[in-house]
């Protein structure tokens, strides 16, 4: 066999090693999709559901920590989500406020299919500003805001989202996490805010 041929039979050697080994890593790569792919039905999301959600939180007036609003958007929400799953679960902590206030705060985390490894995790936090340093009349700079849009409305769609999960099974975990105090601080106090973040994250089993 001449030299020519000899060069040319390992370009084609090579040529189909590289196109199978594309091939394979083609595939794995884009399994995951697949899977995700086999129900091609797309629940729908209820937006008046949602807002719904929304009006009644607002109703319980500014939810800030200790606070009336707090204590009864808790007990709403930890209520609403256990139409929709076995499985609630109350983070409490305390927390040192300004002037030696002690912090009553709750994470309130809502599981589907609990016992899948694989899981997705979805946030919105449901303390609502203690204060309203931007408000363009003086006296209410002080006071706690009512928060229709922070706060209520990261809640009501999670609320929804617990709705559709429920009556769409699916095959990998889902975790709905309500924070708490996440909107405590002071402005440019950054060490106060995000604290039910933080202590999800330092308190979330490792396996």
């Amino acid at each position: 066999m001449d030299l020519k041929k000899i060069n040319y039979l390992i370009l084609l050697s090579m040529a189909v090693l590289f196109y199978s080994c594309s091939k394979e890593v083609k595939q794995d790569a884009t399994k995951p999709f697949y899977e995700l792919q086999k129900n091609n039905y797309v629940p729908k999301f209820d937006g008046n559901n949602a807002y719904a959600q929304v009006e009644s939180q607002v109703k319980f007036g500014p939810r800030n920590p200790g606070s009336k609003g707090h204590q009864a958007a808790l007990n709403y929400i930890q209520s609403e989500l256990k139409k929709y799953t076995g499985s609630v679960e109350l983070q409490n902590f305390t927390y040192a406020g300004y002037d030696s206030a002690t912090l009553q705060l709750t994470n309130i985390i809502a599981k589907f299919n609990p016992e899948k490894k694989n899981r997705i995790m979805f946030f919105a936090h449901w303390d609502t500003r203690p204060r309203a340093e931007h408000a363009t009349k003086a006296a209410l700079k002080d006071k706690p805001i009512l928060g229709a849009n922070d706060g209520a409305s990261g809640c009501g769609v999670l609320l929804e989202l617990a709705r559709i999960l429920k009556d769409n099974k699916i095959n990998y975990g889902v975790d709905l996490v309500f924070l708490d105090g996440e909107d405590y601080g002071k402005e440019h106090d950054l060490n106060n805010f995000c604290l039910g973040s933080k202590y999800f994250a330092a308190n979330y089993p490792a396996d």
